[in-house]
């Protein structure tokens, strides 16, 4: 049925919800989402890479087995099932790649860090692409910039701007059809001003070489936040002028369906629907941080996907 209200129709998913999972719990995954609309799925990653070495890697990856930790765990079904059952059921998967937590502890401010990265992200957009791409070519529709960014005002965008160039430059020579999606958010903590958050990322669009079709897709960050949900709009609608300035990168917003900080449970449907509306005026699409996490808690049905469906379909969905 034809959606007329504002909804979803992208979803992130972490590794330690699915990883285990075979194909046929993808699939029926993947069911439940297209059922509330839902056709994009976005691993957030797939890899993590403290110091530049593998500690945790979501396929099988001969460059992850050479560029080891001491210990590594290894899920070779993760990226392969849900690829697969997605070319099945006609949902479109931005691949993320690797992360390291000692982002938070402002590494990316040294080359060397950038570089080592750098170099695993390049590397494994090589193979999975050689691997992946022919077999699923519907599914497997782009990537996800991993490394979250933020309304910073103290420079940094220059740092990010000249990571994530590097991986674009790759991400462009293996296949310029393939967008990539990145998704920050606004921080509370930093306490910025709209104007301040509109100016950095006007600075960070500036130094960053987008291609058409890349994907500049805020976190509204109203779920984590003490942020009032008009203030947030204030921020959103300086990102999106920022945005514009790269006419050809599209302008979607993440909407938090979680309450508190992230992993402490499912928003109420009503605090939602408000955020979705609002960030409709903006967006060309609207994702969410997660459905698959707070809203369908796996492959089972619960209230939450039940309020949601009557929401899209009223009296028809009964």
């Amino acid at each position: 049925m034809e959606i007329k209200k504002p909804h979803f129709e992208g979803t992130f998913v972490q590794p330690a919800l699915v990883d285990k999972w075979n194909e046929a719990q993808w699939e029926e995954h993947y069911d439940r989402l297209l059922e509330a609309g839902i056709d994009i799925m976005i691993l957030q990653w797939i890899a993590e890479t403290p110091s530049g070495r593998f500690s945790y890697v979501g396929y099988d990856s001969k460059y992850a087995a050479s560029h080891a930790a001491e210990k590594m765990t290894i899920r070779n079904g993760y990226l392969p099932n849900a690829l697969k059952a997605a070319e099945k059921k006609g949902v479109k998967v931005f691949v993320g790649l690797n992360f390291a937590d000692e982002w938070w502890g402002g590494a990316f401010r040294k080359d060397d860090w950038i570089n080592a990265q750098v170099d695993a992200n390049n590397a494994m957009a090589d193979e999975i692409y050689t691997e992946y791409k022919d077999k699923y070519p519907n599914a497997f529709h782009g990537w996800y910039w991993v490394w979250e960014m933020y309304n910073d005002t103290n420079g940094d965008e220059k740092w990010w701007a000249k990571m994530m160039n590097k991986a674009l430059f790759h991400f462009t020579a293996l296949d310029p059809s393939l967008p990539v999606l990145m998704s920050p958010f606004i921080s509370g903590y930093l306490n910025k001003t709209p104007e301040e958050t509109g100016a950095m990322w006007k600075s960070f669009f500036n130094l960053t070489e987008f291609r058409p079709g890349d994907i500049f897709c805020s976190q509204d960050s109203v779920g984590a936040s003490q942020f009032p949900i008009d203030f947030i709009e204030k921020h959103v609608s300086e990102m999106k002028k920022a945005a514009d300035t790269k006419p050809y990168v599209k302008f979607w917003i993440n909407v938090e369906n979680f309450s508190g900080k992230a992993g402490e449970g499912a928003a109420e449907l009503d605090r939602v629907i408000k955020q979705m509306e609002m960030a409709a005026e903006y967006s060309e699409k609207l994702i969410t941080f997660s459905y698959s996490h707070y809203y369908l808690d796996g492959v089972k049905s619960n209230t939450y996907h039940e309020q949601y469906l009557k929401y899209l379909f009223g009296d028809k969905y009964d």
